[in-house]
């Protein structure tokens, strides 16, 4: 029916990361049949169409509801429609904004209409939540915004003798000669390890070994214990027979 109109909103963001409203209308064309014209509103404000005929209708569909025309649509000169003043965005965004929108999916068949958006890819500003760090050392953002971003890269070093490390205190060591020069990379490459994340180093300390040395030194202290008791003891015994 020619009084028949179905709106959907999807918010578009300016290059500062604010949100503006645009509420996309379709309505159908009086001129001919399976063929819509489509209306814009952003912020409130008719934005401009680029390159469209007011007589002609925006979008067609063929006979088996798929859409023929009008697939792209652009938005032009969107500043000077935008409030709360003409020619210019809130807070100074950059301009003149441009918006493209994709109606390849859009579909007219025998049923309830309606329109929903369904994808946009601008995103607000958004503050750094978390992070999180794969095998190669790759450190990425997550942001409130719900937008991941690689941030940095770890790096690893080898070393011809690690043994030869100075060590700094707090799991800290530093080049020395005896170490050689560090071979710096990244890891999972190469002769390099890998990084896990999130993870806690578990000791690596030869439980059988050290608890045999252990049996060892508490031998050697009774028997070095032994022989101070019978060296008291002769030293007591002489102490006796010396008049």
């Amino acid at each position: 029916p020619a009084n028949d109109y179905y709106s959907t909103t999807i918010n578009t963001y300016d290059s500062l990361g604010d949100s503006l409203p645009m509420t996309v209308t379709f309505a159908p064309s009086s001129s001919t049949s399976g063929s819509w014209n489509v209306y814009y509103k952003i912020n409130g404000t008719a934005a401009q169409r680029q390159a469209l005929s007011s007589t002609t209708p925006d979008i067609t569909f063929n006979s088996e509801g798929q859409i023929t025309s009008g697939i792209s649509q652009t938005l032009t000169d969107v500043p000077a429609y935008v409030s709360p003043a003409p020619g210019t965005l809130p807070d100074g965004a950059s301009e003149p904004l441009s918006v493209a929108l994709n109606l390849n999916n859009v579909t007219q068949y025998a049923a309830t209409s309606a329109a929903t958006a369904f994808t946009q890819n601008g995103y607000s500003t958004g503050t750094l939540t978390s992070f999180t760090v794969d095998k190669g050392g790759r450190i990425s953002g997550l942001f409130s915004n719900g937008q991941t971003k690689y941030l940095y890269q770890v790096a690893l070093a080898n070393f011809i003798s690690p043994t030869g490390l100075v060590s700094e205190g707090n799991s800290l060591y530093s080049q020395s000669y005896s170490s050689g020069q560090p071979a710096v990379g990244v890891a999972n490459s190469g002769n390099f390890g890998y990084i896990t994340d999130s993870a806690l180093e578990q000791s690596n300390v030869n439980i059988s070994s050290e608890f045999t040395n252990m049996i060892i030194a508490q031998n050697a202290y009774v028997a070095n214990s032994k022989v101070l008791t019978t060296e008291n003891s002769v030293l007591r015994a002489l102490e006796t027979a010396i008049p």
